[in-house]
């Protein structure tokens, strides 16, 4: 017996390896930051830069890897003294040819828009100074 149906075109998924997987807009950013991780017990307080924002992760340029899956508090401070804390877990690490990491967080807590835009309001004063 033959099918005489027409043949129904397959739905095409994304290429994940190219396409930008992030669900949220990213916002550009260039603010130092200083985070705190947990190591054996031990508390390490580390510096680098904050690359970008969206709602559910950020991006950080640090001069040493940090292990996927580690928990981390990111602190974004300008000289005032007010803070902004995140909680964010590491999602993957990149070597770069500078031998520092790009480094990929997924928050613990999504960023509403007023929180999201006191994060660009204090980077925005980071950077500026």
């Amino acid at each position: 017996m033959i099918d005489r149906r027409k043949p129904v075109p397959r739905r095409r998924c994304p290429d994940r390896r190219k396409a930008d997987r992030r669900q949220d807009p990213r916002e550009p950013f260039e603010a130092p930051i200083r985070f705190l991780r947990a190591n054996e017990g031990a508390v390490e307080v580390l510096s680098g830069e904050l690359m970008d924002v969206s709602a559910s992760g950020i991006r950080i340029l640090l001069d040493s890897a940090l292990e996927q899956g580690a928990r981390l508090l990111v602190e974004v401070r300008p000289t005032k003294g007010e803070c902004f804390n995140l909680s964010a877990q590491v999602a993957w690490v990149e070597h770069q040819p500078d031998r520092r990491c790009l480094i990929g967080c997924e928050l613990q807590v999504e960023l509403t828009k007023r929180q999201f835009a006191r994060l660009r309001a204090l980077a925005a004063e980071t950077s500026a100074v």
